[in-house]
């Protein structure tokens, strides 16, 4: 297997639109081999760098400092279920199920090596279902974007919401 490089190794089952979005020029991508994220623009920098290895979906990730920045979620023809800063939720409400830690080749100063990864065990089945009780708070803008539905929502509304959703309506494991 060969080693991830955030500039060559494609995204695995993230759609066309994000694969294409990776390659654009300008665009930056960070550092995590298994739930990378990719940025454009002046803030890039401040979104992508500091991912940690064993905090990929945490409050290392590039989905907390879009939170920290008070950006905005953009899903272009998918719903809530592919909605990743969700899952700062599901860290900051204590109902993430468990630690999976696994392993992947890195380049680590130009050399290939294993390294352990370390990323939250989430639970997504009530994703969709939080989000369409969000959508009825009004604070979800929705329209066409082709054949498909684009939702549009600041990163803290969204995320705050789903602490709180999560604490009501979550079972604790």
């Amino acid at each position: 297997m060969l080693a991830f490089d955030p500039l060559l190794t494609p995204t695995r089952m993230m759609g066309a639109v994000v694969e294409c979005f990776r390659v654009a020029p300008g665009v930056q991508r960070s550092n995590h081999p298994t739930v990378s994220a990719t940025a454009f623009g002046p803030n890039a920098a401040t979104l992508l760098d500091g991912h940690q290895l064993d905090d990929g979906l945490g409050e290392s990730s590039p989905q907390a400092r879009l939170y920290d920045l008070d950006g905005h979620v953009l899903l272009l023809g998918v719903d809530h279920r592919n909605n990743t800063s969700l899952h700062i939720s599901e860290y900051r409400s204590n109902l993430a199920v468990g630690q999976i830690v696994d392993g992947s080749p890195v380049l680590v100063d130009g050399e290939r090596r294993w390294v352990p990864v370390s990323n939250m065990e989430t639970h997504e089945d009530d994703f969709a279902e939080l989000g369409e009780a969000f959508a009825a708070t009004g604070a979800e803008q929705r329209g066409p974007v082709g054949t498909g539905t684009a939702r549009l929502m600041q990163s803290r509304d969204i995320v705050d919401f789903g602490v709180t959703w999560m604490r009501a309506n979550r079972i604790t494991r």
